[in-house]
């Protein structure tokens, strides 16, 4: 079964910015190699992040995160299951925030939808990206 698990977290502030092309490197070929995709929205504060894939890769993933003295103030917001993964062919996307505006940022979130109905504003993780994002 696909499980969707979505958290937020906060930067911890001894942490520069400037690290996050390397975390987004690093997280990238993990998850690839425990088949999980996602998405993560970076606002220079905060973290929000949607994993989808197996759920024993699932817990793995956020078992690390939450273990990971780069990240604070670690909120799980959902966890359900999925028929299919929204953002497919990611092992996961980084979309920084600071420089672009609302609408910029939601619909680059749309256009790496890969599910086969289409990802959409009525879509109940799109929802918690839309209020995260405003």
């Amino acid at each position: 079964m696909l499980t969707t698990l979505i958290y937020r977290s906060r930067l911890c502030r001894s942490v520069s910015v400037h690290f996050l092309a390397q975390l987004a490197g690093k997280a990238q070929r993990f998850n690839e190699t425990v088949s999980v995709t996602g998405i993560l929205l970076f606002d220079g504060d905060y973290f929000f992040q949607i994993l989808e894939g197996p759920a024993e890769a699932i817990d793995r993933v956020y078992n690390r995160v939450r273990h990971d003295p780069r990240h604070t103030q670690i909120v799980q917001l959902m966890r359900d299951y999925a028929p299919e993964r929204r953002f497919g062919k990611l092992g996961m996307e980084v979309i920084d925030m600071r420089n672009l505006s609302s609408e910029q940022i939601l619909e680059k979130v749309l256009s790496r939808g890969t599910a086969k109905y289409p990802l959409n504003y009525g879509d109940r993780v799109f929802k918690f990206i839309k209020t995260f994002v405003t």
